[in-house]
């Protein structure tokens, strides 16, 4: 009987030190205090940030003025006046100024021959569609300067502009354009246009955005801009520049 009450109680002891290392160990799995704690802890990796994807298409979000980065604040010492969008016929260097500083993606530039109270004229105008209503540091200045086919090619080491004069339009400021354009004199004589030999849309390697034309007549142009004057940021401006048509051209 002494040995039967031995075994007896050596089983339950057993039995309660199997209990309290169950315990222990479930304790410790709960805690997370186990032996996966010391820094080999295997934990699953953490949410991934969301990426930011660049936009489709312009920008239209209101901000603070920001320098565009194109040298728009800087002008040529003798660079005439600029305060408006518009100046009358001129056989003189003139300019004109974007008053929204908005940044321009200019998509075409295209040519027709035009007619008004004040006779006939050919005109060239330069399509552009807003890229975002941020506004520039400062807004972008088209200067019309007049001089020889010779400089024009010279200086921007572009192709030929033909005819005896020329005109160079710069725009100097937030304006970009996604490939050259030219029209040349075949498409130019299909639209009743003779005196305006032909038209060449570039960026030169300063990042301004220039159009050479060549004329082959003693006529004055004028320029205008519609949608530069604008309270509201427009979604698109047209930039537009006539030359005077005589009835008889070289």
């Amino acid at each position: 009987m002494p040995s039967t009450q031995r075994s007896g109680l050596s089983a339950t002891i057993g039995l309660l030190l199997v209990i309290g290392l169950l315990l222990v160990g479930g304790s410790l799995a709960v805690s997370g205090g186990g032996i996966l704690s010391g820094g080999g802890r295997l934990v699953a990796g953490a949410p991934a940030s969301p990426s930011i994807s660049p936009s489709s298409g312009p920008v239209a979000v209101d901000g603070p003025v920001v320098d565009d980065g194109n040298g728009a604040d800087t002008e040529p010492e003798d660079s005439p006046p600029a305060a408006g969008t518009s100046f009358d016929y001129t056989c003189e260097d003139g300019a004109i100024r974007d008053l929204t500083k908005l940044r321009w993606l200019l998509s075409e530039v295209r040519a027709g021959s035009r007619v008004d109270e004040d006779g006939n004229f050919d005109q060239i105008y330069w399509k552009m569609s807003r890229q975002s209503k941020q506004p520039a540091k400062k807004g972008t200045t088209v200067r019309m300067e007049w001089t020889t086919p010779r400089e024009a090619q010279d200086e921007y080491g572009i192709q030929r502009v033909l005819g005896d004069r020329a005109l160079v339009i710069t725009f100097d400021g937030p304006v970009e354009i996604t490939a050259n354009q030219t029209i040349d004199s075949e498409l130019l004589e299909s639209e009743s246009i003779d005196q305006v030999k032909r038209i060449q849309l570039f960026e030169g390697e300063d990042g301004k955005v220039r159009t050479a034309i060549g004329l082959n007549s003693d006529s004055c142009a004028r320029m205008e801009a519609r949608g530069w004057g604008a309270k509201k940021a427009p979604a698109s401006s047209r930039v537009i520049l006539d030359i005077e048509r005589f009835d008889t051209v070289q």
